[in-house]
């Protein structure tokens, strides 16, 4: 991140903990070795993953034997949904995914879709939730796998995993959530969400990029995406990313012991961002439940103006923010997650995401109010088709 820039897009990445930084640094100088190797080099560095696993799996409240290492969000979402669809043919060929998923899974069930199986997608309600009944009436029959992810990236609207868990088991369905924008910023339990399977990915809590993680519940059989080799116990090929995996683990240590704290003070920031942005920014819709959402964000709708020409605006001024998810950045069309919402595709096209992370002052929200209300206006006076500009 530049000096330059007010970062306000921390949904789609954080930058590396200084402190994290430091200790991938101390543990590459002993552990550089393939962990796969028998002699003492290999051995360092096995014993390093070993305890970045171990370590991991606790703050996740799962055994060791149930964590693997991945390269990030999108690979795990893919062996999950992928791995539990082929691991038991004899499970229904039918895979549940919500409306609002990430492009991840959202591809993942594409892939699966044009190998024969049957997909439905859950429609949220008007606020961004995927409610239990809602789950219930896609899974009907059964279903090999479900998927509703904890907390979407884009509205931050937090689902009622638990609940949503104990329906797809009811059905015989195994339940995997995306918790890439959930972990740090609200508690995660594996065994407490009920869920059999959970994605993350160390760069959304400060850690590394390229590594991150899917929690399998023992039992489940998962057939490996990747091949050619027998590491983390057969179900992911390829040497290990072991300094990744240290950094992963001790950013997750951080980013728990801080969470309770800076879900406070992230909710008074941004609960000041959208007051005042409301009071001084007329014709804008919130979109998603205000109260049912993570503390660092907040989406608006701005009628008339396209979201990618505010993002522009507030670039050039050294502010960073997103018009979407930072994995469908080049999209023309309005995000799939806004219209699930029920939004219209003309003010779903003005939408914008502000997340804000450890960093975020009171006063870099005072800059970004400075320019945003201008840049509004701006556009809308230059937009033809916004009703509310003057003559």
């Amino acid at each position: 991140m530049s000096d330059a820039n007010v970062f306000f897009d921390y949904n789609s990445t954080t930058p590396l903990d200084a402190e994290v930084a430091s200790e991938m640094q101390r543990v590459q100088a002993f552990a550089w070795g393939n962990p796969s190797s028998i002699h003492q080099s290999g051995r360092s560095a096995k014993a390093v993953l070993e305890e970045a696993r171990a370590r991991t799996a606790a703050r996740l409240g799962c055994d060791v034997g149930e964590l693997y290492f991945t390269s990030g969000g999108t690979e795990s979402d893919h062996l999950a949904l992928k791995g539990c669809y082929f691991g038991d043919p004899r499970r229904p060929r039918h895979i549940v995914v919500s409306a609002i998923e990430h492009p991840a899974v959202v591809a993942a069930a594409e892939d699966l879709k044009r190998q024969g199986a049957q997909v439905t997608h859950v429609p949220c309600d008007e606020g961004g939730v995927v409610t239990p009944e809602r789950l219930r009436l896609a899974i009907g029959p059964g279903a090999t796998v479900c998927s509703v992810m904890a907390a979407n990236n884009e509205t931050g609207v937090v689902q009622p995993v638990a609940s949503l868990g104990e329906v797809a088991h009811e059905a015989g369905a195994y339940f995997h959530t995306d918790a890439v924008q959930a972990l740090g910023k609200i508690p995660v339990d594996v065994r407490a969400w009920k869920v059999d399977m959970l994605a993350l990915t160390a760069h959304k809590f400060y850690g590394p990029r390229g590594i991150g993680a899917l929690f399998i519940r023992r039992g489940i059989a998962i057939t490996p995406q990747i091949t050619g080799g027998s590491h983390e116990r057969n179900r992911r090929a390829g040497t290990e990313n072991v300094i990744g995996a240290w950094g992963l683990a001790v950013a997750l240590e951080k980013a728990v012991a801080l969470q309770a704290a800076e879900e406070t003070r992230l909710r008074k920031l941004s609960g000041y961002f959208l007051d005042r942005l409301k009071s001084e920014v007329g014709d804008l819709h919130v979109n998603g439940d205000e109260s049912q959402r993570l503390a660092n964000t907040v989406n608006v709708s701005f009628k008339g103006v396209e979201g990618e020409a505010i993002v522009v605006s507030l670039d050039l001024k050294g502010i960073c923010v997103a018009s979407g998810s930072a994995c469908s950045s080049g999209a023309t069309e309005p995000s799939h997650v806004i219209l699930a919402l029920g939004v219209e595709p003309a003010l779903a096209a003005g939408a914008v995401r502000f997340s804000f992370g450890r960093s975020t002052t009171k006063e870099e929200i005072d800059l970004l109010l400075a320019e945003l209300p201008p840049a509004v206006e701006r556009l809308r006076c230059l937009s033809p088709g916004y009703a509310g500009r003057p003559a």
